[in-house]
């Protein structure tokens, strides 16, 4: 297409802009209706006024002032502000060599969608605007730019790379006599299924308790699958039995009867959901559910 043709000939001037994170400059209200757990959600999104100014670039490109923080998923719109009525719009990734992501022709005073980051990873985007028609060389082009980002219910399940990627960035470390992830093997540990409700859960615990936190069991086979609460149906982790986690679960949780084969059992509170923790001392680990 000849518009995309002219937007990318001019990558090359994306390089010079300052970068900056928009903090959000206002909450809209989240989707209401939302139905089946394992659905996305949309997060408020947040909306920044950005200048796009009318400079003599070649092929009258012009920059938008404006970085913009893309989680995997989230959604990029434009509309238009100002005087200039009618615009193009396209999105390029900063740095590096500038790569083209889209575009959206004939831009006006309603919301356009320009992009969903569908790369996998979290990318810093700017955009890149052409009026309709010809302005005057002092006028801008106004527009307001929102980012939607898209996150998972508490029910939702995830993958095992989805759920290993926030765990370990939160340092919780898994380790599994196989040394393997495959779900269908006992001597590994997975976290393929896993509810967003429990690693949200494991990570609060990391936080509270202030303890070295490694899983040792997840979603894998090899657990009791008795209940809605188990380890295959995305409900339960396992943790490696310390003196730290011991002591802080018998100090913020509460006392229940021992379970049916001996192990005491707590419960507790963390994210606003309960919390069962029954030591499996024999198994030297920690045995929690998230409900």
């Amino acid at each position: 297409m000849r518009r995309k043709t002219l937007f990318v000939a001019a990558v090359s001037g994306l390089l010079a802009i300052p970068a900056f994170n928009p903090a959000p400059a206002s909450s809209l209200a989240s989707p209401s209706g939302s139905s089946a757990g394992a659905q996305p959600a949309v997060a408020p999104a947040y909306e920044r006024d950005t200048t796009c100014p009318l400079t003599t670039a070649v092929l009258y490109d012009h920059e938008c002032r404006g970085v913009f923080r893309m989680e995997p998923g989230a959604k990029l719109s434009v509309k238009l502000t100002g005087n200039v009525k009618i615009a193009d719009f396209a999105v390029f990734e900063l740095g590096g060599d500038g790569r083209f992501f889209g575009e959206v022709e004939y831009v006006g005073d309603e919301w356009e969608k320009l992009w969903t980051n569908k790369t996998g990873k979290a990318v810093d985007v700017v955009l890149k605007a052409r009026p309709f028609s010809s302005v005057d060389s002092e006028e801008k082009i106004n527009a307001t730019v929102r980012v939607e980002e898209v996150v998972s219910l508490p029910g939702a399940k995830l993958s095992h790379a989805e759920a290993d990627a926030k765990l370990k960035a939160a340092g919780i470390r898994w380790k599994s006599s196989g040394n393997c992830t495959d779900r269908n093997k006992k001597n590994c540990t997975s976290y393929e299924g896993i509810r967003v409700a429990t690693v949200d859960g494991a990570i609060a615990l990391k936080e509270s308790s202030g303890c070295v936190l490694t899983v040792t069991g997840g979603t894998e086979k090899g657990h009791s699958r008795k209940g809605k609460y188990t380890h295959w149906n995305g409900y339960k982790l396992d943790f490696s039995r310390t003196s730290c986690l011991t002591k802080w679960i018998r100090a913020h949780a509460d006392r229940l009867n021992d379970r049916g084969d001996g192990a005491r059992q707590y419960q507790g509170t963390l994210n606003d959901r309960t919390v069962i923790y029954a030591d499996e001392y024999w198994k030297n680990h920690w045995d929690v559910i998230y409900k």
